[in-house]
């Protein structure tokens, strides 16, 4: 079986394009208001930024996320958006990355998690087999 495609989006910081589930979304909800998106699923005209706290201090400095979304941004959202970005970052760097793709050998697919095909074959110790 092929290896699931990652999605990739260009940082807006960086302009390097990096794997959707490592960075987060930033969206214009309406003419006067910037998000911070965290399920990236909300309506409006959304931009990507990578998990880098050094980056998002530097596009406060060049009004970088102001020319994406074609206005005037307010400090406090720099702020909070350099929160959020430490925060996440700090939690990838202690728990690693928790949304790992899953592959067909793995329990759920079509094979074990040890490799074997099918269930039973108690080469592995998980329940399943």
């Amino acid at each position: 079986m092929k290896p699931r495609k990652v999605p990739m989006r260009k940082d807006l910081l960086t302009g390097t394009m990096q794997p959707k589930k490592s960075m987060v979304r930033i969206v214009k909800v309406d003419d006067q208001t910037v998000a911070i998106d965290p399920t990236g699923k909300q309506s409006g005209r959304g931009a990507y930024v990578a998990l880098n706290p050094e980056a998002v201090k530097a596009a406060q400095a060049k009004h970088v996320i102001e020319g994406a979304f074609s206005m005037k941004i307010d400090p406090a959202f720099y702020d909070e958006l350099f929160a959020y970005v430490d925060h996440q970052k700090a939690r990838q760097e202690l728990f690693g990355q928790q949304d790992e793709p899953r592959t067909s050998n793995q329990h759920g697919g079509l094979g074990s998690a040890c490799g074997a095909t099918g269930y039973g074959h108690g080469l592995c110790a998980c329940r399943h087999c």
